[in-house]
C-alpha cells in the first residue's frame, strides 16, 4: 500500500486535478470514453448514488478493465482509470455529478481495504457479483472483440477472459471455480443456440484448473474458428 505522505484526501486532491489536466491533453481520451459512456448506458449503469456508482467504479478498477494499473502502488495507472471511468458515467447520466467530487470518493475507496474478509468457497457467484463481472466482460470481451470481429469464438473469449479471470482470482473473495463457472455462463448466453450444462461446466472446471489460456488450450485444442 502506498505512503501517501501527505495524506489520502491531499493525494485525492492531487490525482484528480492532474487527471483532470491530462483528459484535456490525451488526444486519444475521448474515444476511450466515449465507448465506455455507451457501455454503462447499454448495462444501464447510470444516474446512480454516489456510493454505488463509486462502489462500482472501484471493482472495475480492482479488475483493471483497462489495463493501466500495473500493481497497487502504481497510484497514476489507478488515478488515470478512475479519470476515464468517471468522465464515461458522468456523461452517460442524465443526474448532474461532480467529476472532483466523484474522482476522490474513488480514489480514496480505492487504497481502502475495500474487497476485505475471508475468500468465500461457494462454487456459485452472489448475485451482485455476477452482474458486476458481466458489465466487465461486456467490456473486455464483448464490445471490444466479439463485435469488433463480428463473431461469437471460444477462443477469443478465453483469450480476453483469462486475465479478468486471474485478476479476481488474486484478491481472494470468490473461489475461482465460481469465478469460472460465471464467466463461461454469461459466454454461453450469448451463443445461438447454446451449449449443453456438460460443455458449460467442462470449460469452467478447466478455466478454474488452468492459470492460463495456453495451458488450457494444450489440453483441449479448441479450435480458433
Amino acid at each position: 500500500m502506498p505512503r501517501f505522505e501527505y495524506g489520502i484526501d491531499a493525494e485525492a486532491t492531487i490525482y484528480c486535478t492532474s487527471s483532470y489536466r491530462g483528459l484535456s491533453m490525451d488526444p486519444q481520451a475521448n474515444g476511450v470514453i466515449n465507448h465506455l459512456k455507451q457501455v454503462f448506458q447499454q448495462d444501464g449503469k447510470v444516474d446512480l448514488p454516489m456510493n454505488d456508482i463509486s462502489d462500482f467504479i472501484v471493482l472495475l478498477c480492482q479488475k483493471n478493465v483497462l489495463n493501466q494499473i500495473d500493481n497497487v502502488e502504481d497510484e497514476e495507472g489507478v488515478a488515470w482509470t478512475i479519470a476515464l471511468l468517471a468522465k464515461a458515467y458522468i456523461a452517460a447520466s442524465s443526474i448532474p455529478c461532480s467529476y472532483d467530487t466523484l474522482f476522490k470518493e474513488c480514489f480514496k475507496k480505492y487504497y481502502k481495504d475495500f474487497a476485505g474478509g475471508a475468500r468465500s468457497t461457494s462454487d456459485t457467484l452472489p448475485g451482485d457479483a455476477v452482474e458486476e463481472l458481466e458489465l466487465t466482460l461486456d467490456m473486455v470481451y464483448y464490445f471490444q472483440v466479439a463485435m469488433v470481429k463480428q463473431r461469437l469464438n471460444t477462443v477469443d473469449f478465453l483469450k480476453a477472459a483469462y486475465p479478468l479471470l486471474n485478476q479476481m482470482d488474486q484478491q481472494g473473495k470468490y473461489s475461482r471455480r465460481a469465478i469460472a463457472q460465471a464467466m463461461v455462463n454469461y459466454f454461453n448466453s450469448k451463443l445461438s443456440p447454446k451449449q449443453g450444462a456438460s460443455w458449460v461446466n467442462m470449460l469452467a472446471e478447466n478455466m478454474a484448473r488452468f492459470r492460463t489460456f495456453e495451458q488450457l488450450q494444450s489440453v483441449l485444442h479448441i479450435p480458433e474458428y
